[in-house]
């Protein structure tokens, strides 16, 4: 109950109102503490972590990837969850992910054997307008998706993309941290035009093949008159249109480059349920990847590729929504994917990691 509550469920009681304001004087300076407290960011934070299995009978190879491992991460940090973007250092040792209400968080990957078993020396913060302030409204903090432009994940710079307000901003990162944008780029107006809640979903920055180095931008859901999805390859002489096929009613969530110039693109679909007995469907809720050739990343292209996995509730999947990938010392490449929660106490925060053989 609250103080207003109190007064017109009591009106005749001063004594009860008196005391409602003795507690509030007494109790304000706390709350006042607190706030300035949890402004205070960077700031260390516990995050425990359980290994988790993909299937309860493990399988060697799930479509056309090999399972290696994956953590449930929890923590009682009020600021801990929905991570819709994720990057992972080239040695594969250190993460760093964002979330769609404003924050970033980084850690150490730990493994034993190759596989993924726990994180450490967390840090959660706080995603920066140009000002150096805290973009302090939803359609200001929306960020879904995070690539290492130049640098490493301890002193470089990455893009991150914007769904709502519509920018990718060049990001510093500064010993781990991630500082202020440098600069926001310039995005095509067919782009920006995207519904304030389906845009800018999924970027990518192309490491070789004829357009190495632009920045591959799909948004969530942005179709054309066919029911495919649009994208953009942008390069520093302008913005060139590609298309996505949708298939399955999927929407893109992230992707990733690889080293060959080819792409990973990362889908989920969700369905909602239809009372009880929809409720217990395992087809709520689908995650997929896909791969696209160099070849076929062409400006009027139609991309489909490769479907690598696509996994249902019978597989240990949740709200997929980041993903990266790096290259192990035995040249392996790693595929890591996360989860965004929504906050919810029916989520998890997975972090999941598949290796893609090389034939």
């Amino acid at each position: 109950m609250d103080m207003k509550q109190a007064i017109i469920k009591y009106p005749r009681s001063l004594f009860l109102v008196a005391c409602l304001f003795a507690t509030l004087l007494v109790i304000a300076p706390a709350r006042s503490k607190k706030n300035k407290k949890a402004s205070l960011f960077p700031v260390p934070i516990t995050v425990n972590t359980a290994k988790i299995s993909f299937s309860v009978i493990p399988q060697k190879k799930y479509g056309s990837l090999k399972w290696l491992g994956g953590l449930n991460l929890s923590s009682g940090h009020e600021h801990f969850g929905g991570f819709s973007g994720v990057s992972i250092s080239a040695d594969g040792t250190k993460i760093l992910a964002v979330t769609d209400r404003g924050y970033w968080l980084r850690g150490d990957l730990v493994y034993n054997n190759r596989k993924l078993v726990g994180m450490k020396n967390t840090v959660m913060g706080i995603l920066l307008s140009k000002g150096g302030q805290k973009l302090r409204r939803k359609r200001y903090q929306d960020a879904e998706t995070i690539a290492l432009l130049s640098g490493t994940l301890t002193n470089g710079h990455a893009l991150i993309g914007f769904e709502r307000l519509q920018r990718i901003g060049k990001f510093r990162i500064n010993n781990g941290n991630l500082s202020t944008p440098h600069h926001y780029i310039y995005l095509p107006k067919n782009l920006k035009a995207s519904k304030r809640n389906k845009g800018i979903e999924a970027l990518a920055i192309l490491k070789a093949g004829r357009y190495k180095g632009a920045v591959v931008v799909i948004p969530e859901r942005l179709k054309n008159r066919k029911g495919n999805l649009k994208g953009w390859i942008l390069t520093k002489t302008g913005s060139h249109r590609i298309t996505l096929k949708r298939r399955g009613g999927f929407d893109v969530t992230d992707m990733a480059a690889m080293p060959d110039g080819s792409l990973l693109i990362l889908e989920r679909r969700f369905r909602k349920p239809k009372g009880f007995l929809g409720m217990l469907s395992n087809n709520i809720i689908k995650m997929r990847i896909r791969h696209i050739a160099e070849k076929d990343l062409r400006p009027g292209n139609l991309l489909d590729g490769k479907i690598l996995l696509e996994a249902n509730r019978r597989y240990r999947i949740d709200n997929m929504e980041g993903l990266a990938t790096h290259t192990a010392d035995n040249g392996d490449q790693i595929i890591t994917i996360m989860s965004d929660d929504n906050f919810s106490s029916f989520q998890d925060t997975l972090l999941l990691q598949f290796i893609l053989p090389k034939n």
